[in-house]
């Protein structure tokens, strides 16, 4: 019997700011396949494509478990294990980082998470030009959720792997940043001058959102059009906004961080209600899902 679970990503605190390139991503059927001839010449294959980077970043291995709930909570020690069982990440805890293990799930995240930025890179070169083949705002949807997931990528790659902002670390190569389709590999980027790009990248995503229907019917957001509803299940506008508060705030930039945060705090009441205490929630949504901007939905066997 398949269980159905959702793993949350904590982008913002409604109460405080808490390589392979792949040409396609359309292998997996029936959902998210076409055949290749299709897959740019209509709004459909585009659509396809990203859905197929959502499973894809949607996985146990990515942002469906590892990426999200594991790795970072066993380096933080906020992983709590039986040391009866089996103590699958003990050479983790210990930071033994010459562990084969230990490498293992560093290297699967990185190449993994590099497969994505690389699946989003194509998807947005195609897509230049063929704005005649979408209808209403959805290419601007389309390509805005690209980038904004693409910049999230980059930041929690620069998190994992790069130095603390503001150390002298800061101006030192961090991780690679890809922004187009490339054959080759990118030199490693400065850690503020990758900062730069995912500002700038972000401030283009939630321009191209600005008309996404979350700001007006919250999470539901457009019933009429398929693809646009369940918006806490894409990059919304206000999963941008929260990213923008975090990367704000990791480069010490206090001021914008909390114009960014704002905009998620004042329709919070209204589009991200905490619904978990009334007695009936916790037994139909344990997660407390009322208040979440942005989920990652996986299915296990």
């Amino acid at each position: 019997m398949k269980k159905r679970k959702i793993g949350y990503i904590a982008l913002l605190s409604l109460i405080s700011i808490t390589l392979g390139a792949c040409d396609k991503y359309l292998d997996i059927r029936p959902e998210t396949s076409i055949p290749d001839e299709e897959a740019y010449n209509s709004s459909t294959g585009f659509k396809t494509h990203l859905n197929g980077v959502y499973l894809k970043f949607s996985t146990q291995a990515l942002y469906g478990g590892k990426a999200n709930m594991v790795l970072p909570e066993v380096l933080a020690h906020r992983y709590y294990q039986n040391q009866l069982e089996p103590w699958v990440y003990k050479n983790l805890t210990i930071y033994s980082w010459a562990s084969g293990d230990v490498k293992s799930h560093f290297s699967s995240l990185w190449f993994g998470t590099y497969q994505l930025i690389a699946n989003l890179n194509t998807l947005l070169e195609e897509a230049k030009g063929k704005e005649s083949l979408f209808s209403g705002n959805d290419y601007n949807i389309m390509k805005g959720e690209a980038i904004a997931m693409r910049s999230f990528l980059h930041f929690d790659l620069l998190r994992l792997y790069g130095p603390v902002y503001n150390s002298a670390d800061s101006v030192l190569p961090a991780i690679p940043y890809y922004s187009f389709r490339s054959a080759t590999a990118m030199p490693y980027l400065k850690a503020n001058a990758l900062v730069d790009s995912l500002v700038r990248d972000l401030n283009v995503a939630a321009d191209l959102l600005k008309e996404d229907p979350v700001k007006t019917n919250g999470k539901a957001g457009n019933r009429d059009n398929s693809w646009l509803t369940k918006r806490n299940y894409r990059f919304n506008y206000f999963a941008v906004k929260a990213l923008q508060a975090r990367v704000y705030s990791w480069r010490r930039d206090t001021v914008n961080a909390m114009a960014a945060a704002q905009e998620v705090i004042d329709v919070q009441p209204a589009f991200f209600a905490f619904d978990g205490n009334s007695a009936t929630v916790p037994v139909n949504d344990p997660a407390l899902t009322g208040d979440v901007l942005l989920a990652a939905e996986t299915s296990d066997d």
